[in-house]
């Protein structure tokens, strides 16, 4: 079982997607709206799954990134249509970075604070396999640096050890953990299990 977190897709590989998808269109001329409108559902897709590949809106408590896919589905049957007709269709490249930041922000959905350290779940499988169980239940984040976390059922501050994992940072959204001597970032209360 993996963690029920939705990975994070960096804005710049997010801009670089939309890019090709815009550049691709615009080569086309009038785009195929089906297969298109198939290909934002799947970028638009990348913000809203679990690590599981299952949608986040169908995880409890997760916002509904559908509506998206929706409306930039309708923008693209509209420019097709419009193209079709013989009406001039504007193909100056749309930003869905902007479009994508405009809907998280409109669902409360927060970006992380920046941090050097990739996220659990960008690590490699193999890493992934040997990292032991972690139930991560509170996060308490101090700015005047009385911060700490509960790990595996234990209260640990920066430079303190539950098991095999030392916290190394504690962020307002996250903790910074090494085991081993792999480094990295897991959202604030949410749990790995490896089986």
């Amino acid at each position: 079982m993996r963690p029920s977190t939705r990975p994070a897709t960096n804005a710049d590989d997010l801009r670089a997607i939309y890019q090709a998808l815009n550049e691709e269109a615009i080569q086309s001329g009038a785009p195929d709206t089906s297969e298109s409108a198939s290909r934002v559902e799947a970028v638009a897709g990348l913000s809203g799954r679990s690590s599981a590949g299952r949608p986040a809106s169908n995880l409890p408590g997760s916002p509904n990134t559908s509506g998206l896919a929706e409306r930039v589905g309708e923008a693209l049957r509209d420019n097709a249509a419009a193209s079709a007709s013989g009406t001039p269709v504007d193909t100056s490249p749309t930003d869905f970075a902007d479009i994508l930041a405009a809907a998280q922000e409109e669902m409360g959905v927060k970006p992380l604070v920046e941090s050097s350290e990739p996220l659990l779940e960008t690590l490699s499988q193999q890493i992934k396999d040997d990292i032991p169980s972690l139930i991560y239940s509170e996060h308490r984040y101090d700015p005047l640096g009385n911060s700490s976390v509960t790990l595996n059922g234990k209260v640990l501050k920066v430079r303190q050890r539950a098991g095999a994992f030392t916290v190394i940072e504690i962020l307002p959204d996250s903790v910074v953990l090494r085991w081993r001597e792999t480094q990295f970032r897991v959202r604030a209360r949410n749990s790995w299990v490896n089986m």
